[in-house]
């Protein structure tokens, strides 16, 4: 039966037991039971000491069960007698006014050692007319621990619905989520959080992923590798489908924790479709700037705020016989085949270009892969990041030696071309807007011109004067103003007058090629 309050005229002492209380040595057999599964520490004291004790109060002072406890005195279970008459004291009073006390002392443990209990007493009635009291006995660390996680866990629940980051719970066993913040509904594009609960992963998972394989096959190997390496799961990008069919990209770390004996699984997940669509912008960007170096005919090479190597083109690589993986992380002071001091003066440079975005310019003398020294324009330029920090600096150099061999090659042809000109047996004329812009000494002679005498003249200066002239021009004009070679013969007038007949080849020349 359940203990009930005891009815007396007095109230109990510090021995738990009222004023003139007869003694008491048994319990009834179902006030015993009911005693033994209370899940608190539970004792009931008459006479000054332990009628009876559960379990939970055994172990709570260190006994190895709560048999032993019977018939202690209770002035062992105080720190020290000083408080154990504190105790008396209270009691008593609280006893006084009524018939429950709530008290708190500091215990002693069958080891020795202190530690604080918060208890609740009631005055009961036990069989046979005797009495005593009833303790409910908690120990203050564990109450602490056990406010201090329901303080936790309403602080992680705040937490995980307030966040801005999405986050959602998952239950492995059940394969389903169980709880998702506001932000992950919104990810997720469902209307309510409920409607993500009760579901499994593939439910919002697109059908196949990046590599694509299946979606299924790839949560399957990934739950496999987990439990064969036992280890926390790693972050991972994973494709998902909204209702709408709309796919993205998340960016997932899963946390797994304990939480009333079960293992969950804490996911937090990040949309990063726009930043893997940019990451591939960029990639193909730098592609195709890397192609473009490569077709440039100058040297070219980049390095970072480090000044180390971040790549060079394929001019940089032939010139001077390295390859651009070599390099890729490597300062100039760095590389053995570049002497001294030159390689110390020209790193401080690069330092100071980057660190002041500075420009430099000017020619030096560098020995190529062919083993001769070359003389080159030397061009670096730093340059700074949006955010005004140094970003790094680009070199080009110019093989003057090569500029100077072309230079020269061309000079010979066109000293080669002058005199196949002036000394050809034909006349020649270049006509440009119906004047005479050039012609050789063949054609003045034939026209009866001194050497000179024609440039700058009209070309209907051949064809006499007035509308004969007009005619002429009009009709040579026709027949050379179209892209193609135009062969026929014409009758021209000299300088005194006279008529000749002359085999006309004209050309056209397109003035954008």
């Amino acid at each position: 039966m359940p203990l009930s309050p005891m009815q007396h005229s007095g109230a109990p002492d510090a021995s738990g037991m009222p004023e003139g209380a007869p003694s008491v040595q048994r319990l009834d057999a179902a006030q015993a039971l009911l005693l033994a599964r209370l899940m608190a520490g539970t004792v009931l004291i008459a006479d000054a000491r332990v009628l009876a004790a559960n379990t939970t109060f055994a172990q709570m002072f260190g006994f190895a069960d709560a048999q032993t406890l019977v018939g202690l005195e209770i002035a062992a279970l105080f720190e020290d007698e000083a408080e154990y008459q504190r105790f008396r004291t209270e009691t008593a009073r609280s006893f006084a006014d009524g018939e429950t006390c709530s008290i708190t002392w500091r215990a002693r443990h069958h080891d020795g050692t202190a530690f604080q209990v918060y208890a609740r007493g009631r005055a009961t009635a036990l069989p046979g007319g005797g009495a005593a009291v009833a303790w409910i006995v908690d120990d203050e660390t564990d109450l602490r621990r056990a406010q201090e996680a329901r303080q936790d866990n309403e602080t992680y629940s705040r937490m995980l619905q307030e966040s801005h980051i999405a986050m959602s719970i998952y239950d492995p066993v059940a394969d389903c989520y169980t709880d998702c913040n506001e932000a992950a509904r919104k990810l997720y594009g469902l209307e309510r959080r409920e409607d993500l609960v009760g579901r499994n992963v593939l439910s919002v998972s697109a059908p196949r992923q990046e590599n694509g394989m299946g979606s299924a096959e790839m949560l399957a190997m990934g739950r496999k590798r987990l439990q064969s390496r036992g280890e926390e799961m790693p972050s991972f990008e994973w494709y998902h489908r909204r209702p709408d069919g709309e796919l993205w990209i998340a960016e997932v770390h899963g946390t797994p924790f304990r939480y009333r004996g079960r293992t969950l699984i804490q996911f937090t997940v990040s949309d990063i479709t726009a930043v893997k669509q940019t990451r591939r912008e960029v990639q193909e960007m730098a592609v195709f700037l890397q192609a473009m170096i490569d077709r440039m005919p100058n040297a070219v090479y980049y390095k970072g705020p480090d000044t180390r190597f971040l790549g060079c083109n394929e001019a940089f690589e032939q010139a001077f016989g390295v390859h651009r993986g070599d390099l890729l992380g490597k300062r100039l002071d760095e590389l053995a085949d570049m002497p001294e001091p030159l390689r110390s003066e020209m790193q401080a440079e690069d330092e100071r270009v980057v660190a002041e975005a500075t420009h430099v310019r000017r020619e030096m003398r560098f020995r190529f892969a062919d083993g001769r020294v070359h003389q080159v324009l030397y061009s670096v330029s730093g340059f700074r990041r949006p955010d005004g920090s140094p970003g790094g600096l680009v070199g080009v150099m110019v093989d003057l030696d090569a500029l100077k061999t072309a230079e020269s090659a061309l000079g010979v042809a066109q000293k080669e071309q002058v005199a196949m000109f002036e000394t050809a047996g034909v006349g020649i004329a270049f006509v440009r807007d119906g004047l005479i812009a050039r012609c050789n000494r063949e054609m003045d002679s034939m026209f009866g011109y001194a050497a000179g005498e024609l440039q700058g003249q009209r070309m209907g200066i051949w064809y006499g004067q007035g509308a004969e002239q007009a005619e002429a021009q009009a009709r040579l004009e026709e027949r050379i103003g179209t892209p193609r070679d135009s062969h026929h013969d014409q009758e021209f007038v000299r300088k005194d007058g006279a008529r000749f007949w002359g085999r006309v080849t004209a050309r056209h020349i397109d003035a954008d090629t």
